[in-house]
């Protein structure tokens, strides 16, 4: 486990002119093995537009923190969105984060 990961939980506030707006902030940081599922990326339709699909798994150790599928992940300068979370390991000591990404999500230009 030597990427760094970060979860970033959505909350929802409200902005300037009075509408709500989505704001992603950092909940925490973890040492995490990640694994392309496929070589390369799968491409979908979707909105009748061509996108592709990439889908890795991240592998953290158990935290008493609360990580759902409404939360994401940031890993190398990328935004994946969490699929599932499933519970891992002989005596479940590990998080298993199903996660993928649609289209090129980035966070800097």
């Amino acid at each position: 486990m030597r990427n760094r990961i970060t979860i970033q939980t959505a909350t929802v506030s409200k902005g300037d002119l009075g509408g709500e707006e989505l704001v992603w902030t950092d909940s925490f940081t973890a040492f995490a093995f990640a694994e392309y599922r496929r070589t390369g990326s799968d491409e979908k339709y979707r909105a009748k537009q061509l996108t592709n699909r990439t889908d890795c798994d991240f592998t953290i150790r158990r935290e008493d923190r609360v990580i759902s599928t409404k939360d994401r992940v940031l890993y190398d300068g990328r935004i994946f969105d969490i699929d599932s979370v499933l519970r891992n390991g002989v005596r479940q000591e590990f998080y298993l984060l199903e996660c993928f990404q649609m289209g090129e999500q980035k966070t800097s230009p």
